[in-house]
């Protein structure tokens, strides 16, 4: 009689000898497994299952069946037997050498850093999802970048040598033109740079430093950091003053030079004044023993960073000077650069403002110090009694200006409102908006973006039995507003958009106007997203690869996607769209762009359910609205809970604290 028993996947034939009775049993417990090197490299499938050597997986215990070292990711050899060799094995990405290949996507650090987009998805570097490598989790974002040097040199100031009373009240002739829209320069005479040099148009000794304050600013907050390159020298009288500020009224004078004080207050900053370099934080001045910094040096390159305990750090060729340190907190203070100094012999350059963003998880949307409920809903008012949705929120100073759409039971059509709000969380009443020669009764889906002494609204337009259109209206204070021309109408009949359309979502991007906006045809209830660009005359075209965003998989956005909201940072287009699906189920998902119509979605979709514990909209969530502030991302979203009133919630999206 034969008996057959299984062990660990192979099976044993034990003869049962009638004629003796007897069992042969003389066999070691190893000696069918593959757990040894000299079993793991003989060529023989020893355990019988199939699987030889270093393809079995009691094998993977030893190195020899691992393609994962430099030596094995370039031998030529398929080491762990899974068909795939050296740096086409997916093992063997963390090597230098493979970390570019297309196979291993962008996942190290040196992918992720090369401006290449390795896997060809549409993402290059930091803006790929995979790249969640130290070098992007922690990497630098532009609020300001400058490089002064290049000012033309033909530039000099009069001869004021003999006469300076008399050359104090000449007019200089303007010797640059800064930019109204990323400088103020303050103090008569004007500001001179001229090959990095910082000084007045005028060596008269009676006048102030003039300088230059920054139209942009962030939020000094951890992770800030300003840098910088100056060329120092000896001359005592020679100064140059660069910091941060939070001065937000630049002081004007109408005398001849200037009547305003030679310093700005700076929150923290670092002055050259001749051979001396000096420390300042909150007013307190300290000399720094720097070496010979500031002693006919050439161009030295300085840093001023806040630590992730808030510390201010400062730093001179990457060395910490020791100065005393002040610690930021929050609320954190919204801060610019400055400039100041008096010197043909001081120079600046290659300045860069910037912020460390640490890991987002895209998922992470928490409810905001409200808590789940909405922030702002339905009110007394006549025309948003019985709904507020798609909101709109622009930050103008520190005020929050929420624009929505309103309806009201028993009134025809909806109308568009505006609140304001001081923290974005608790919000005025609303307060209608009229729009002068707009003659539809149904407007909605607004949006607002800043323009040249005003603002700009693009909206949705038409009662359902008229063309529905995207229109476009002017503001020189965000409440008055006058309407100017349709600039994108339904498509033909049987196009994708032929139908409708809605949703408008407008970016300043390549010195364009980029509008996103939902659409679906006549034949189909399907939304899709769509994309027009605008010249200078605000004449958009719609895109030829329209639509942009089609509804792609079951059970997220099977019948429809719509309500983009895109926001720009640095040259990375973030999306925020609305999924529908079958029994009216939405979530909001995310995608990122680098040209605006080939999106690549977040791999692990959607980012927000409704239901979602801890946030608004338990049966519904839609039109959502993003921003960046402080390393936050805000979010205003339309949603509906059981009560079943159509109002507006609040998330907030943080990022790790940095390592």
């Amino acid at each position: 009689m034969t008996v057959r028993l299984s062990r660990a996947g192979a099976t044993v034939t034990l003869a049962l000898l009638a004629s003796s009775c007897s069992i042969i049993t003389d066999f070691s417990p190893d000696r069918f497994l593959e757990q040894s090197e000299e079993l793991c490299s003989d060529g023989v499938d020893n355990d019988g299952n199939g699987s030889i050597d270093c393809a079995d997986g009691s094998c993977k215990t030893f190195d020899f069946c691992h393609e994962d070292s430099e030596a094995r990711c370039q031998d030529g050899l398929d080491n762990d037997a899974d068909d795939h060799i050296d740096c086409r094995d997916p093992d063997c990405c963390s090597q230098p050498r493979c970390s570019i290949e297309p196979s291993c996507g962008e996942q190290t650090a040196a992918a992720c850093t090369d401006g290449i987009d390795n896997d060809n998805n549409g993402l290059t570097d930091c803006a790929d999802f995979s790249c969640q490598v130290p070098e992007c989790c922690n990497h630098l974002v532009s609020v300001i970048t400058e490089t002064f040097s290049t000012t033309s040199s033909s530039c000099a100031p009069p001869d004021c040598i003999l006469e300076p009373t008399a050359c104090c009240e000449q007019t200089p002739k303007p010797c640059n033109h800064f930019d109204s829209q990323r400088w103020i320069a303050w103090g008569l005479p004007s500001p001179r740079i001229q090959g990095g040099a910082f000084s007045p148009n005028q060596p008269c000794l009676p006048c102030p430093a003039s300088g230059l304050v920054s139209v942009e600013g962030t939020s000094m907050r951890p992770g800030l950091v300003l840098e910088f390159e100056a060329r120092v020298a000896s001359q005592p009288d020679a100064t140059l003053s660069v910091g941060l500020t939070d001065d937000l009224v630049v002081p004007q004078s109408g005398q001849t030079c200037g009547g305003v004080q030679s310093q700005f207050p700076m929150l923290a900053g670092l002055t050259i004044s001749g051979p001396m370099l000096k420390t300042e934080v909150g007013g307190v001045v300290r000399q720094v023993d720097a070496g010979t910094a500031g002693v006919n040096q050439g161009w030295q390159r300085y840093r001023i960073t806040v630590d992730q305990d808030g510390s201010i750090l400062f730093f001179h060729d990457d060395r910490r000077l020791d100065t005393t340190t002040i610690r930021v907190t929050p609320p954190f203070t919204r801060v610019r650069v400055l400039l100041q100094g008096r010197s043909t012999s001081v120079g600046v350059d290659n300045l860069l403002l910037a912020r460390r963003t640490g890991c987002r998880d895209p998922q992470a949307w928490v409810a905001g110090a409200s808590g789940p409920g909405p922030v702002f809903a339905p009110t007394a008012k006549s025309f948003d009694t019985s709904a507020v949705s798609s909101p709109a929120v622009l930050l103008v100073g520190s005020t929050h200006v929420l624009y929505y759409t309103g309806r009201s039971t028993g009134t025809a059509g909806t109308r568009i409102g505006y609140t304001t709000s001081g923290d974005g969380q608790a919000w005025q009443p609303g307060k209608l908006i009229t729009i002068h020669g707009e003659g539809s009764t149904h407007l909605s889906d607004p949006v607002v973006i800043t323009d040249t002494g005003g603002y700009l609204m693009l909206y949705r337009a038409g009662a359902p039995s008229d063309t529905a259109r995207i229109s476009l209206a002017q503001s020189s204070d965000g409440t008055s507003w006058t309407h100017l021309h349709p600039v994108l109408t339904q498509g033909k009949p049987g196009e994708w958009d032929g139908a409708d359309v809605f949703g408008p979502a407008v970016v300043r991007f390549r010195h364009r106007l980029y509008l996103w906006y939902s659409g679906h045809g006549s034949d189909s209830t399907t939304a899709s997203v769509g994309l027009a660009v605008a010249d200078k005359d605000f004449d958009f075209v719609k895109s030829k690869a329209n639509p942009v965003l089609r509804p792609s998989r079951s059970g997220l956005n099977d019948r429809g996607i719509t309500d983009p909201w895109v926001m720009l940072d640095g040259e990375v287009l973030h999306m925020w769209h609305v999924g529908h699906t079958w029994g009216n189920k939405t979530s909001i998902s995310y995608a990122v762009s680098e040209d605006g119509s080939n999106w690549v979605q977040f791999p692990t979709n959607p980012v927000m359910t409704a239901g979602d514990s801890g946030l608004f909209g338990s049966t519904e969530i839609g039109a959502p609205t993003v921003f960046e502030r402080w390393g936050t991302l805000w979010m205003w979203y339309s949603g509906v809970d059981l009560g079943g009133l159509p109002s507006i919630g609040h998330a907030l999206n943080a990022t790790t604290p940095l390592q």
